[in-house]
């Protein structure tokens, strides 16, 4: 392709040698670049250059160095800005470089114009993603006489580059709403959750490509994750602790102040018999405390933590700060279900034995709930001595007001369908008796694990001799 004619070339071998005597007293050319590239260079200096991944915020006059070495490179510029293209380290190596020109493939986002030193002029007019083009022509002369490349009669070839520019939208009037925000989190929280709201005309969202959106946390021990949604900036944080947050959109920066508590509560379980009181207590926090009752018929609680157990049942208490809740399960009982209850946890602090099962400082399964029931008038058909786990429902089962249900379940566990004081029976035994009947266990109430996404309590059982949580599902339901 012939661009410039052979005998404009003595005329710029004059003004190349001219310019290699000006730019060597200002500095070494890089990479071998010609005198065309070293006078380009040479600018830079005076310029703000804003190569690809710098994470230097860019200056006000917008100027964009591209790199042709790294195509790939990424590079962006707001709406309404104005300033000049140059390139560095295209191929130039022992060539003489007879022009560059710039040109954009939609001009509508990008205006731009030649101009001298081999850069530009641009006019950033739109958002949206170009594609800049520098075709740089080299003197023919230059080449190898072995290159077959090119005819002969060519006197000039050229090079194109190819960058890609996102145009972001003006963000000089986007602002936060609010800069500093307070969480608490617990002990069964994976995480807390800010969010911090943007007042802006532009809807910004992560799900486009072309927003740019880095977070970081000035506190290294305090990791956070975020997300950008619809102009609201979610904030993640994963234990307690105190941090400044920084995070910039496109070339904008914001910070936030966040902080996380960690707190408790005294109980999260509580058996009390009907009609008295008690008190529970968070720790980590003394105001903002909100509480109430999802059963406020079973029992109420006022506005210091101040429990009246009203009514036989169960009622989770709610202790809300600022959105973060913690719970207490409260099985409100009959004075007899209390003293039984206590009974058994007595009987449970000696040693599980079947011989000795009877004698004082020993039990198994059977001869703990007839022993504890026994003492406040329940004998299960025997008065001197206890029964097997199996007699003992086949006792329960014999009258329909004593059946809970066909089989235990978590939803039943979820909706606090059982009582304090019921009994549950674990079946399938090939041992001949009564429903395959092998052991019984004592139901002493539940506990709060927290909440779910939903609000609602996450429970768990609590058992007279079993770790919370033991595993009884499917089992047979009785209330004596």
């Amino acid at each position: 392709m012939r661009l410039n004619k052979v005998n404009n070339m003595k005329k710029r071998g004059i003004a190349l040698l001219l310019g290699v005597s000006l730019c060597m007293s200002m500095f070494v050319d890089v990479q071998g670049s010609n005198v065309s590239a070293a006078k380009h260079a040479s600018k830079l200096k005076k310029e703000e250059v804003v190569d690809a991944d710098s994470d230097e915020e860019v200056k006000e006059d917008k100027d964009i160095v591209f790199d042709a070495s790294n195509e790939d490179g990424e590079y962006a510029v707001s709406v309404n800005a104005s300033g000049s293209f140059s390139v560095i380290n295209y191929e130039n190596s022992e060539k003489a470089v007879e022009s560059i020109k710039w040109s954009a493939s939609d001009e509508n986002i990008v205006k731009v114009e030649d101009s001298d030193d081999f850069k530009a002029n641009y006019t950033a007019l739109s958002p949206g993603r170009v594609n800049i083009y520098v075709d740089v022509t080299y003197s023919r002369n230059d080449v190898s006489e072995q290159d077959d490349t090119y005819n002969d009669d060519d006197s000039s070839y050229l090079d194109r580059y190819t960058f890609s520019l996102c145009v972001y939208p003006d963000m000089s009037g986007v602002e936060l709403t609010s800069t500093s925000q307070i969480k608490y989190i617990t002990k069964y929280d994976y995480n807390t959750e800010f969010t911090f709201k943007l007042k802006s005309d532009i809807l910004l969202d992560e799900d486009n490509p072309d927003v740019g959106f880095e977070v970081n946390s000035s506190n290294k021990s305090m990791s956070v994750s975020a997300s950008l949604k619809d102009n609201v900036v979610s904030i993640w944080a994963y234990k307690a602790g105190q941090t400044k947050v920084t995070f910039k959109i496109y070339d904008k920066e914001f910070e936030v102040s966040i902080k996380v508590i960690k707190i408790s509560i005294n109980k999260n379980t509580l058996l009390i018999i009907k009609g008295r009181t008690a008190n529970i207590k968070l720790k980590g926090v003394s105001k903002g405390i909100k509480w109430s009752s999802n059963r406020k018929k079973i029992a109420s609680v006022n506005s210091k933590g101040k429990i009246k157990a009203k009514r036989i049942g169960t009622a989770v208490i709610i202790a809300n700060v600022n959105g973060t809740k913690l719970g207490c399960a409260v099985s409100v009982v009959s004075p007899k279900v209390y003293n039984v209850i206590k009974k058994g946890r007595s009987i449970a602090k000696g040693t599980y034995s079947q011989p000795r099962r009877m004698q004082r400082g020993y039990y198994d399964c059977s001869s703990l709930v007839w022993r504890a029931y026994s003492k406040y008038g329940t004998y299960f058909g025997a008065r001197s001595y206890a029964p097997v786990a199996a007699d003992i429902c086949r006792w329960c089962w014999s009258s329909k007001s004593k059946r809970i249900s066909s089989g235990l379940k978590d939803s039943q566990i979820q909706n606090m369908k059982l009582r304090a004081g019921d009994l549950i029976f674990k079946t399938g035994a090939k041992n001949g008796r009564y429903k395959g009947i092998y052991h019984v266990e004592m139901f002493a109430g539940y506990s709060c694990l927290g909440f779910n996404s939903k609000g609602k309590p996450n429970l768990t059982a609590v058992w007279v001799n079993r770790s919370q949580g033991y595993y009884a599902y499917g089992s047979l339901v009785a209330r004596p």
